[in-house]
């Protein structure tokens, strides 16, 4: 379930001042029709013209409080396709709120991660080390202040490492926890879980612990 309301305090003010205008003219409506589906006069030839239905519709609608098939015949005639035109206003307000809005930079290389995931689940290896790839790029480029703590290598603490990796998660030994058997995994090996908290950090490697882990046997695991 997402925290985002759907309107702004401008849209929701937008939104009363034209429902306040709406609720008048289904009312004026209302009244026009119901003087032509009870009153003793018949039913003038403009009504329909002027709201793009018959009295006895937009009676029942007003009854039954149908806004949206009001507001479709009495103003939106002369729209061919009225969800699709509605389709491209929610695209050009998602656009315009992703263009205003500050992109917290632990959102953005999650949504790299689940997409890794996806493209690796459909097979596309290709794809997904080509994201993988922008992932690092992502989290290489990202300025320090966007970081909560400022990056070093997880190995041997040089500052501005090159890889990023992710953020990892390790057994909390301060919290109220110990070692306990869990289930076999697939091929049948016995389980363990932690039963406390976490501790969660990012971890990066230098150039040089990245091309040791590689086994390069030119480098030196030594902080820059």
């Amino acid at each position: 379930m997402t925290d985002r309301k759907r309107l702004t305090e401008e849209e929701a003010l937008l939104f009363l001042s034209l429902l306040g205008k709406v609720t008048d003219d289904f009312g004026q409506a209302f009244q026009e029709a119901s003087e032509a589906v009870f009153g003793e006069d018949a039913p003038h030839d403009s009504f329909e013209e002027k709201w793009g239905a018959p009295a006895g519709q937009v009676y029942t609608e007003q009854t039954r409080r149908k806004y949206r098939r009001f507001v479709e015949h009495a103003y939106l005639t002369d729209v061919d396709d009225i969800d699709k035109r509605l389709a491209a206003i929610r695209g050009a307000n998602r656009a315009t709120e992703s263009q205003n809005e500050d992109v917290d930079l632990e959102d953005a290389l999650d949504g790299l991660i689940a997409a890794v995931s996806y493209t690796d689940d459909i097979d596309e290896v290709d794809l997904s080390r080509r994201i993988a790839s922008c992932y690092q790029e992502v989290g290489r480029k990202a300025p320090k202040e966007h970081w909560e703590d400022p990056p070093a290598c997880s190995v041997c603490g040089a500052k501005s490492p090159r890889y990023y990796f992710g953020r990892m998660q390790v057994p909390d030994a301060e919290s109220d926890g110990e070692y306990a058997e869990a289930d076999r995994d697939g091929e049948g090996h016995e389980g363990v879980r932690w039963t406390g908290d976490h501790s969660e950090y990012t971890y990066w490697e230098c150039a040089k612990c990245y091309a040791a882990d590689e086994g390069d046997p030119n480098s030196e695991s030594s902080p820059e």
